[in-house]
């Protein structure tokens, strides 16, 4: 079953219900929505992102989104500061329980990569490739990790 949250607007205060998720990202891993996976395997995909990733660092940053409000989901490291969630609404409540929110306990969205699926996660490819799926709000993950798991 979901779990449903209850929260304010900042701005005018209108309250909202909506179940609440976490999406991720990882650089350049956009690149897998020129590959459908009707034509490539998720192990090709991860292959040609990996070619093209440039980084500097073997420690690759995630980028976390609070995926049903199509905002950043609060409390995350991250070389860019966006606005998120906190930033637009107050904390959110459990409607049954009203117990606040643990941001470290929400769902992440499983990334797949099956034929005609259209996963809202582009990093999709590299969980099938890896069998690796983040934490809430884990902030980088190695990519000679992800390199060896995808082998």
């Amino acid at each position: 079953m979901t779990r449903l949250w209850t929260f304010s607007a900042r701005r005018g205060g209108d309250i909202q219900t909506s179940p609440l998720t976490l999406s991720w990202t990882l650089p350049n891993d956009a690149v897998s929505q020129n590959y459908p996976a009707d034509d490539l395997s998720a192990f090709e995909v991860f292959g040609i992102w990996h070619e093209r990733l440039e980084v500097s660092d073997d420690l690759l940053p995630l980028h976390w989104m609070v995926h049903e409000k199509a905002e950043g989901a609060p409390w995350q490291l991250s070389p860019r500061r966006d606005d998120d969630f906190l930033d637009f609404n107050a904390d959110p409540v459990d409607v049954e329980t009203g117990d606040p929110i643990n941001w470290l306990a929400l769902e992440v969205i499983d990334g797949t990569w099956e034929a005609g699926d259209h996963s809202p996660v582009t990093s999709g490819f590299i969980q099938v490739a890896t069998g690796w799926k983040p934490s809430p709000l884990q902030p980088f993950v190695s990519l000679q990790a992800l390199t060896k798991a995808a082998e």
